[in-house]
Parts: C-alpha cells; structure tokens; sequence
C-alpha cells in the first residue's frame, strides 16, 4: 500500500495511519497485530522512502521506534517479556516468541532420561510456556 503510492505525503498519511493503528494495538493488547504493523514499517522497501520518513510528523517517529524496541527479539525478547508480564487478559501476545521458546526447549533435551524415565524438568517447561499462552486466553476481547 505505502510504496504504490508515487506522492511522498500520501505515504506519509499512510504510515502515519499505521503507526496510530499500531498504537491502538498496542494499547488494548493486541501485540501480534502490532508486530506485524511495525515490521512492515521497518521493512527496506518501506525504510527507503527518505522523502516521505522527512515529511512524518517527530511524535510519529518516536512512537514507532518506541513500539520497535519494545518488540526487539535481541535477548530473547526481554522488553517485550517484561511489557507483557504487566498485562492482563485479554491480550494477543506474538505467538513467534512462544513457538522460539518451545522449539528450543525441545530440541534442547530428549523426552526420555538416560534411565529410561520420562524427562519431566522437560514437559513442566513445556507446560509452562502453554500455560502463559493459556492465561491470555482466558477472556474474551
């Protein structure tokens, strides 16, 4: 939608509309939705338009740097952790995180022991992370 656009203050009303979009999302709790927004901002083709980033307003640009960081995945999502550890259901949490999370706890061990027992250090991690994807599932929007 941004780059279609040949009119550098049509992209910029654009992205402006998705920052505010992104915003909203991020304020009722919809941090998947908003993840998606801010990476489609941040993408080269979008990063690029320098005549149309010069004509967004500072506020904007703060407020997507802002929403960014927050959602930085360098040390395994720390901002975003601690931003969502104070939030209450309902809320749509980046599902990419706890897919990472799982991905590692299960390629980092096997299901089964030396001693043939089950791995249970294993599964009560597992079930951790499905536990707090349960927790946002809990209410209703």
């Amino acid at each position: 939608e941004i780059v279609l656009n040949q009119s550098a203050k049509k992209r910029s009303m654009i992205i402006r509309t998705f920052i505010s979009i992104a915003k909203h999302m991020l304020d009722i709790g919809n941090l998947n939705t908003m993840l998606e927004i801010t990476a489609g901002l941040t993408l080269g083709p979008v990063n690029r338009l320098h005549k149309t980033w010069k004509k967004i307003p500072e506020k904007f640009s703060l407020e997507l740097q802002r929403m960014t960081a927050l959602m930085d995945g360098h040390s395994n999502f720390a901002a975003y952790r601690r931003h969502l550890s104070t939030l209450k259901p309902p809320c749509l949490p980046y599902f990419g995180m706890y897919l990472r999370d799982l991905t590692f706890i299960d390629d980092s061990s096997s299901h089964v022991l030396p001693d043939g027992s089950v791995n249970f250090t294993k599964m009560r991690k597992l079930s951790a992370v499905m536990h707090e994807m349960q927790h946002f599932q809990s209410s209703s929007f």
